[in-house]
C-alpha cells in the first residue's frame, strides 16, 4: 500500500508540475506578445511621426518654391510698368498695358493654383504625393511668362513693338 500511496504522490506532484509549467508557457507567450505589440506601436508612432516631419519640409519647400515663381511675375509687371512710365508712344503704351494684364492674370492664376494644390486640408487627407501629383496634372495649367528688354543706344529702355 505505502508503495501505492508514494505513486499517488509522484502522480499528483508531476501532474502540479505540468499544470505549473503549461500556465508558465502560456503566461510567457501573452507576455512576449504584449512586448512584440508594445515595440512594434512604438516603431510605427517613431515612423509615422518622421513622414509627418518630411512631408512638412517638403510642403514647405514646394510652397517657397512656388512662391519664388509668383515672386518673378510680380517683379516682371514692376518692370513693365516702369517701362510704362517712360514710354511716350501711344501703340507702345496700349501693347504694354496689354503684357501687364496679361502679366496679372497669370500671377493671379498662379497663386490660386497654389493655394488650390497645396491646399492643406486635402494634402491631409489624401498624402503629399497626391498633392504634388494634382499639382503637376495634365489639366493644370502653366503658364510661363517671359519677357526681356533691350536698350537703344541712348541706353534708355527701346520698346520693341
Amino acid at each position: 500500500m505505502e508503495n501505492g500511496q508514494s505513486l499517488e504522490w509522484v502522480f499528483w506532484l508531476g501532474t502540479l508540475m505540468m499544470s505549473f509549467l503549461a500556465v508558465s508557457v502560456i503566461f510567457l507567450a501573452v507576455f512576449y506578445q504584449r512586448k512584440v505589440f508594445e515595440i512594434t506601436q512604438r516603431e510605427t508612432a517613431v515612423s509615422i511621426k518622421a513622414a509627418l516631419k518630411a512631408e512638412e519640409k517638403e510642403r514647405n519647400r514646394v510652397a517657397a518654391d512656388l512662391h519664388d515663381g509668383i515672386s518673378g511675375n510680380l517683379s516682371a509687371i514692376l518692370n513693365l510698368v516702369r517701362l510704362l512710365e517712360v514710354t511716350e508712344k501711344k501703340e507702345a503704351v496700349v501693347e504694354l498695358t496689354k503684357e501687364i494684364k496679361k502679366a496679372l492674370e497669370t500671377s493671379l492664376n498662379g497663386v490660386q493654383r497654389i493655394s488650390y494644390n497645396l491646399d492643406a486640408s486635402f494634402i491631409r487627407k489624401t498624402g503629399l504625393a497626391s498633392g504634388i501629383k494634382r499639382f503637376f496634372s495634365p489639366n493644370t495649367k502653366l503658364v510661363r511668362y517671359s519677357r526681356t528688354r533691350r536698350l537703344s543706344s541712348a541706353g534708355t529702355p527701346s520698346v520693341p513693338f
